[in-house]
C-alpha cells in the first residue's frame, strides 16, 4: 500500500491509502514523483483545503464525476477498472504520489493569482512552468505570465 494525493472539488485535496490493483508499474514513468497514477481501490484518509491545510473537510466530490463522493474513513471501490496498466486515462481512481502535482491539477488562473503554475505530462516529466503576477498598477488586476519555460524535447521523450 501508498500514499496517493487527488484533486476534488473545490480546491480540496484528498490523502488517500492505495489498496487494490494500480498502475504505478508501468513502463513510462520517468518521474513517479509527479507522475499520474490510477487504482482499482483507496480509503481516504483525510480531506483539507489545498491552502490551508488546517480547513478540514469530512467530505469532497470528484472533479470529473461529481456523484463519486470522497469521505473520510470510507473507502473507495472502481468496479471496472482497466486492467492494462500502460492505459492512463482510464476508470480508476486517479491520483499522485506527491502533493505538488495535485495541488497543481486543473488550477485555473481565472482568478487574481500571484505564484508559480505547472503542468505535468503523465510520465510525470514537467510539461510546462510558469510564474503568474499582479502589476499593482494595473486596475484590471489580471494575473500576467512574467515567465514560461518548456519542458525540452530531450526531456518530453516516453519511453
Amino acid at each position: 500500500m501508498s500514499i496517493g494525493y487527488k484533486k476534488l472539488r473545490n480546491n480540496l485535496i484528498a490523502k488517500l491509502c492505495i489498496k487494490g490493483e494500480n498502475n504505478e508499474c508501468r513502463n513510462d514513468i520517468i518521474d513517479e514523483n509527479t507522475a499520474s497514477f490510477r487504482c482499482s481501490k483507496a480509503t481516504v484518509l483525510d480531506i483539507y483545503n489545498m491552502y490551508d491545510e488546517t480547513k478540514k473537510c469530512e467530505t469532497g466530490y470528484s472533479l470529473m464525476y461529481p456523484d463519486f463522493v470522497y469521505t473520510i474513513g470510507k473507502t473507495l471501490l472502481v468496479n471496472n477498472y482497466e486492467q492494462d496498466p500502460e492505459i492512463i486515462c482510464a476508470p480508476g481512481i486517479h491520483y499522485f504520489k506527491s502533493l505538488e502535482p495535485a495541488y497543481y491539477a486543473y488550477l485555473l488562473i481565472s482568478i487574481p493569482y500571484t505564484g508559480d503554475y505547472k503542468t505535468f505530462k503523465y510520465n510525470g516529466v514537467v510539461a510546462w512552468h510558469s510564474k503568474y503576477y499582479i502589476d499593482p498598477k494595473d486596475s484590471s488586476q489580471k494575473s500576467k505570465v512574467i515567465h514560461r519555460s518548456d519542458c525540452p524535447a530531450s526531456e518530453n521523450k516516453q519511453n
